[in-house]
């Protein structure tokens, strides 16, 4: 196509690899202030209910409502029950186990070993990661309780006092995802998908017009071809669309992740863009210009 000139990377500073990565890591983008805003709101709320009625497990039932501040509105509120669901069963493991094989030691040593070796299996294995990963976090935030020397009764209380927080910490953190939703409605795929074709349309604008990929430009594609489309894929896997439309978004994603990686790989090299190039790249560029502006108003699945 045309004469490429690999770049030779110059001498760099020793902890200019530190810098690098923190202002990559911290660039915003799109969706990032509310998200940071759910989880703040989320684990301040759940701090004062904790400390207000001096309610156990605070801390952890804080930290969790993090965690799932950072997954989307739609598939936090579809998949409430199910989580609690999960606490339940969980709490119910853990108080059998502790019937069966507390008074003897070396049981309770094998017990733990099996409980953590079927956690980590339920969550390589299942398909519903949610469920499964709630079932063993209240499995690794119990299980050291029934070792400490207190009453039966006290242990009892206290695994029903963990479920009862991070339950807690579930539905306030669901609440909060429900009022954001409500406020400024979101599609991930469809923004998401707009913002990489964007970026890689910058980046064609720059060889059509004959100068180099800008800083900000050469930034932003880089950060997004980082990023991926882990998070996408995990939206349209928990989603409720048919199976047709999850498949074929599927395959968008995946032209669209390519597409992103090449143009962040064309960035660190020296193109010189012929005429014949520059017509077929106008066409190209064109094209993903439909494409992001057809992606953009995209907020339910289609009839």
């Amino acid at each position: 196509m045309a004469t490429i000139a690999q770049s030779i990377p110059e001498s760099r500073q020793p902890l200019a690899w530190l810098w690098d990565f923190l202002r990559e890591e911290l660039t915003p983008y799109r969706g990032r202030v509310s998200l940071v805003a759910r989880m703040v709101i989320a684990a301040t709320l759940v701090m004062i209910i904790t400390m207000t009625f001096r309610i156990p497990y605070g801390a952890y039932g804080a930290v969790y409502a993090l965690n799932i501040s950072r997954e989307s509105p739609q598939t936090t509120l579809k998949t409430l029950k199910t989580i609690v669901v999960a606490y339940v069963l969980g709490a119910a493991y853990v108080l059998i186990g502790a019937l069966f094989f507390l008074a003897d030691p070396v049981l309770r040593f094998l017990w733990v070993i099996g409980t953590l070796f079927l956690v980590f299996y339920a969550i390589s294995a299942m398909t519903n990661y949610g469920a499964s990963s709630r079932f063993g976090y209240l499995i690794a935030i119990t299980v050291p309780l029934w070792d400490l020397h207190m009453t039966a009764e006290a242990k009892v209380e206290g695994t029903l006092w963990a479920v009862w927080t991070i339950t807690i910490a579930s539905v306030i953190a669901s609440l909060v995802q429900f009022v954001s939703a409500a406020i400024k409605p979101e599609d991930d795929l469809g923004q998401f998908i707009a913002d990489r074709l964007a970026s890689v349309e910058e980046v064609l604008a720059c060889y059509l017009a004959d100068r180099p990929v800008d800083q900000a430009t050469e930034e932003k594609v880089t950060r997004l071809a980082m990023l991926g489309t882990s998070r996408l894929r995990r939206v349209l896997r928990r989603s409720t669309w048919a199976p047709e439309y999850r498949e074929q978004m599927g395959a968008v994603l995946a032209l669209v992740g390519r597409l992103v990686d090449l143009a962040a790989s064309l960035t660190q090299l020296g193109v010189q863009i012929s005429d014949d190039d520059r017509g077929r790249i106008g066409v190209l560029s064109t094209s993903i210009g439909h494409s992001r502006r057809s992606a953009e108003p995209a907020s339910s699945q289609p009839d």
